[in-house]
């Protein structure tokens, strides 16, 4: 196991980061920093989300059969599975085309429940209805080590615009989008039956914790991490 930290000034030479930044530079510059590590195809996830386990086999599978390095992978999730009881939750929406490879992810923020459906607040604060079928971004994906080289383009791009933003975030999206708008790669979206959780909001604690003991009682999970 190695670890890749993420500093502020792990930035292009020639950039003067801001005394006013506090917060790292985002999920894209996370995997960015990993770089120097990584010779091998990957998955990236969110290390607080519990993806299950055939989200994990269905990168590995994608990574067995597929031998384009240009063509990554995500997992998409049916919005419906990754909702709280407790709150609205913001999902990056996915559109793909015929053959399945992403075309888009819009950012849908205030997403709830009235009535049993899904749907958000717009705007206007109106209320825009979801099916529930959406396949949204849960942020698993599939990398070749090639996509380094379209995440440092496209931080080289990123930071001299938000290098006095203290809040300014580059994102995983930013380059991909920009990738598949270049025709620079595609990103197949894999789909998976799992069941995605985990805890926006501090009464979904009880909620993930009754999952996982489900999940050892059945013995898909192991009772403790570290045997």
């Amino acid at each position: 196991m190695e670890y890749a930290f993420q500093e502020l000034d792990n930035v292009p030479d020639g950039i003067n980061v801001s005394a006013d930044r506090k917060k790292p530079w985002g999920t894209g510059h996370a995997i960015l920093v990993a770089s120097d590590f990584i010779q091998e195809p990957f998955a990236a996830i969110n290390a607080d989300d519990f993806y299950g386990a055939g989200a994990y086999q269905a990168v590995a599978e994608y990574f067995k059969n597929n031998h384009n390095p240009s063509h990554h992978c995500m997992v998409g999730y049916r919005l419906d599975t990754t909702l709280s009881e407790h709150g609205t939750v913001s999902r990056g929406v996915c559109t793909t085309d015929r053959e399945g490879f992403l075309e888009s992810i819009r950012e849908v923020t205030n997403i709830g429940q009235r009535n049993g459906r899904p749907g958000y607040d717009d705007a206007a604060q109106q209320w825009q209805p979801l099916t529930g079928d959406e396949i949204v971004s849960m942020n698993i994906w599939g990398f070749y080590p090639e996509m380094f080289q379209i995440f440092r383009e496209g931080f080289g791009n990123f930071i001299p615009r938000a290098k006095d933003d203290p809040k300014a975030e580059y994102f995983i999206a930013l380059p991909l989008m920009d990738a598949i708008r270049q025709g620079k790669g595609k990103i197949k979206v894999l789909k998976t039956n799992d069941q995605w959780f985990g805890v926006t909001y501090k009464d979904d604690k009880a909620a993930a914790i009754d999952s996982i003991n489900r999940f050892i009682n059945a013995g898909k999970y192991p009772d403790n991490l570290w045997k």
